[in-house]
């Protein structure tokens, strides 16, 4: 997985380009990713190389980050000086990037914090942006209490105290099953899916998007009473307050099965597969089309 900071030089294949190295963190730490935003066609012959600047005691000592060549081999034209040069436009580059208050906290992490990167953070209190993931899983200290954006996706299952009570937008998917903690009371958009299946403390109030899936089976907490679209598939069956007043598309399947009390009333349409046995409340009043077919509804019994 690519870190922060991530940058690619160029080798003697590409003409004009020979030692130029580029950075795309402020868009993503995704080696590929930069390839796509530069417009890189498939790589033939080490035409460049992928490179990592990591922290290695701290966030916020820069001076010790150290040099990864994200390689199985080192290209031919590789040299010493190659990267020392890196290193130096690495370096350069978090400090650029990464943000600090007047009390010297970090309210910026432009890259991922995975669970060490998070303990030699320390202090999350003034912690606002993440550009990459969040993987908080059995951390019981950080809070997150002005957090508002993440890019990535965020990793909180086992976790019993963050809170999230500012955050609006991940840009990945959601990952909160088994905490009993984070309620997510402002949050509106997750680009990925959402699993919060066993999840009794979220409730979603105010979200209206989902990029990919949606997992609430088992959830006995969850709403969605502003939901209106679901890119992926749902499954929300053996769910007992999930409602989805004003849901009105589902990109995949619907599981709905032995759920009580969702009841689809303006939903129009199903990507994939419905299956709603043993559902005592869904009636799809309005629903026009499953799996790419006219949804056929029973007639009523005379």
């Amino acid at each position: 997985m690519c870190q922060f900071v991530s940058l690619l030089i160029f080798g003697p294949k590409l003409s004009g380009l020979y030692g130029e190295i580029v950075s795309c963190s402020d868009h993503s730490n995704s080696h590929s990713a930069t390839e796509k935003w530069l417009g890189l066609a498939v790589r033939n012959d080490f035409a460049w190389a992928k490179v990592e600047i990591a922290p290695t005691k701290g966030p916020l000592d820069f001076d010790t980050y150290k040099f990864v060549l994200d390689e199985d081999r080192k290209p031919d034209w590789w040299t010493d000086e190659h990267q020392s040069r890196a290193l130096a436009y690495g370096i350069a580059e978090a400090r650029r990037l990464v943000k600090v208050d007047d009390l010297g906290r970090i309210t910026h992490w432009p890259g991922d914090i995975s669970p060490d990167l998070l303990a030699q953070l320390g202090d999350t209190s003034a912690l606002q942006t993440i550009g990459g993931y969040l993987d908080c899983r059995g951390n019981g200290a950080a809070t997150f209490d002005v957090l508002t954006t993440i890019g990535g996706c965020l990793y909180c299952g086992d976790n019993t105290t963050a809170t999230f009570d500012v955050l609006t937008t991940i840009g990945g998917s959601l990952y909160c099953s088994d905490n009993g903690a984070a309620t997510f009371d402002v949050l509106t958009t997750i680009g990925g899916y959402l699993y919060c299946g066993d999840n009794t403390t979220a409730t979603f109030d105010v979200l209206t998007t989902i990029g990919g899936y949606l997992d609430c089976s088992g959830n006995g907490a969850a709403t969605f009473d502003v939901l209106t679209t679901i890119g992926g598939s749902l499954d929300c069956s053996s769910n007992t307050t999930a409602t989805f007043d004003v849901l009105t598309t589902i990109g995949g399947y619907l599981d709905c099965s032995s759920n009580t009390t969702a009841t689809f009333d303006v939903l129009t349409t199903i990507g994939g597969y419905l299956d709603c046995r043993g559902n005592g409340a869904a009636t799809f009043d309005v629903l026009e089309s499953v799996n790419g077919r006219p949804y056929k509804r029973a007639k009523a019994a005379k």
